[in-house]
């Protein structure tokens, strides 16, 4: 997944006049880009412990987006059970593979939300699936306090020369 992250829209704008931002645009334009699409999210309102600030070590061979929809009533459930989540994922001993988490919320559906994982591998990513914070998101999605989820992207970047691909 190509992610950016601005503090509000006056940065977007901003970004999009940058140099780096207009090459981009410019391989788009000229045919190098197949397809694109654009999730607009934000993170402002959700506690801090909702973004991952602290670097990671690795280039992710497992890499995915879900995108959840939570019953608008449960949504203070739904945070409660992420922080549990969130901070389990970050911490190396709990989680050993695992190099990256976030939550966003969608910025036109409220109780919208995507989580942006990143694993070391496969494996490590299976292992997620095992531990005790994995388990507040499945319990509170088996309370029926998730509408939907999807994972919408599977991506990588340990295949990308260079090391600058994933940002630590």
């Amino acid at each position: 997944p190509l992610a950016s992250a601005s503090a509000d829209d006056d940065a977007v704008t901003h970004h999009f006049t940058m140099a780096h931002f207009k090459a981009w645009a410019d391989f788009v334009t000229s045919g190098g880009v197949v397809s694109q699409a654009i999730i607009m999210c934000e993170m402002s309102s959700l506690p801090e412990w909702s973004r991952q600030t602290s670097p990671s070590d690795g280039q992710p061979a497992s890499a995915l987006v879900v995108a959840v929809e939570i019953q608008r009533d449960r949504v203070e459930d739904f945070l409660g059970a992420m922080q549990v989540y969130a901070e389990g994922s970050r911490d190396e001993a709990l989680d050993p593979g695992a190099l990256r988490f976030d939550l966003l919320r969608d910025r036109k559906v409220k109780n919208k939300f995507y989580f942006y994982e990143a694993y070391v591998d496969d494996a490590a990513a299976a292992h997620h699936k095992t531990t005790k914070h994995y388990r507040a998101w499945s319990d509170f999605e088996a309370s029926g306090g998730g509408l939907s989820q999807a994972v919408i992207i599977k991506a990588e970047a340990a295949s990308i020369p260079g090391g600058w691909a994933f940002q630590h």
